[in-house]
């Protein structure tokens, strides 16, 4: 807790000295407009961005490799967006690499949502967002930061805040961060980030997703094809669709998945892909599974995979069961082991065995307010009715 209040102090300060510092600053291809330097509507040639004032009034395509170094603080007109290449191909990077001390700002008027965003889609390796402030952006529901299909971008030690829709949003599965780390995402709208269920293993557990209106990050549903491990960070993911694991995915103490109405989580699935969800984690911080409260709200974790590793120890699974089988379900040929977990609010079983194939090792566990009971006997009552 002392690590984070103090990243937010920091980068108040360093925010506060590079506004304070703001001045008149010429630089090839921009011009000056007042007290400060106007970008152009394309950048197609190299250019760098020294410290200093800058204004875009209407958008900026970045075509070429543009260097925005630190002390730069660059004003966005209303409704206006940085497009960082396009859907046509055409190819561009952002260098955005500020210090602590003196960091790089893109700002509005201070308004939620007043401009657009940063729009990154190109993949180029020099796309970088370091000490670097995102504010007052969004004004399209969507991020103060946008990473469009096949793009990525390293974002670190940055404040992404003050959003009219999530702080980074990233468009689809396809969609990169190579490098994610130590950032602040605070005061937007929609929550902290938009990503997918691929994606949920770049984020890091250094960083602040706290100080939102929805303080979650919202995983838009997917596919896992890549082994993964799902981070605690200090927010809930909140999964909004389901989820389907192809890979093998870890997740330890502390991590928290809320369920939207009747979403479930799927490891492996009827068609023969394997996958495996080992969920570890302690009796001071179990990993949880949650709905809203309400019994029988979201799907279930249905196991359609043998795999050995598929466990859940110290977890709390709450509130599933929408279609009256369990929280838990076990398909045919599939395993998990459940221990010491709680296993509670299920609209059906707390666990469901589909049939005699079904393997479940257990022991240690709670079961509480469950409508059929806590565990089906696939011997006197197959397929969990």
């Amino acid at each position: 807790m002392k690590l984070r209040i103090a990243m937010l102090a920091i980068g108040a300060a360093a925010l506060a000295v590079v506004l304070a510092a703001c001045s008149t600053s010429t630089t090839g291809g921009a011009t000056g407009t007042g007290a400060c330097t106007a970008l152009p509507s394309a950048i197609d040639s190299a250019m760098t961005l020294p410290a200093g004032c800058y204004t875009a009034a209407s958008d900026v395509e970045v075509n070429a490799a543009l260097t925005v170094d630190p002390g730069a603080v660059i004003t966005m007109d209303q409704g206006v967006a940085i497009d960082v290449g396009n859907n046509s191909g055409n190819v561009g990077s952002l260098h955005a690499d500020g210090t602590a001390g003196t960091p790089i700002v893109f700002k509005g008027n201070g308004t939620p949502g007043y401009w657009a965003d940063i729009n990154f889609y190109s993949a180029d390796g020099r796309n970088l967002l370091n000490h670097v402030t995102v504010k007052d952006a969004g004004s399209l529901g969507d991020g103060n930061v946008y990473v469009g299909a096949n793009a990525a971008v390293t974002i670190s030690n940055s404040i992404i805040q003050n959003s009219g829709g999530y702080g980074v949003y990233l468009t689809d599965a396809s969609a990169q961060l190579p490098g994610f780390s130590a950032n602040v995402l605070t005061g937007n709208a929609a929550g902290a980030m938009y990503i997918l269920a691929n994606q949920m293993g770049m984020l890091d557990t250094a960083s602040v997703y706290t100080g939102n209106t929805l303080d979650r990050v919202e995983v838009d549903g997917g596919t896992i094809t890549g082994a993964a491990t799902w981070p605690a960070i200090d927010v809930p993911f909140f999964a909004s669709s389901d989820i389907s694991v192809r890979a093998a995915v870890s997740a330890g103490g502390g991590m928290t998945m809320r369920m939207a109405q009747g979403v479930a989580l799927n490891v492996g699935d009827n068609a023969g892909n394997t996958g495996s969800l080992h969920a570890v984690g302690t009796t001071a911080q179990p990993v949880r599974f949650l709905g809203n409260g309400t019994q029988g709200y979201w799907g279930d974790i249905n196991f359609y995979s043998a795999d050995s590793a598929n466990q859940l120890t110290d977890a709390v699974v709450e509130g599933g069961g929408s279609i009256g089988d369990a929280d838990i379900y076990i398909a045919s040929n599939s395993q998990v082991t459940v221990t010491d977990s709680t296993i509670s609010d299920s609209g059906g079983y707390g666990i469901c065995r589909y049939d005699t194939s079904s393997t479940l090792t257990q022991s240690g566990n709670t079961f509480t307010n469950d409508v059929k009971g806590s565990v089906s006997d696939p011997s006197t009552n197959p397929y969990c009715n």
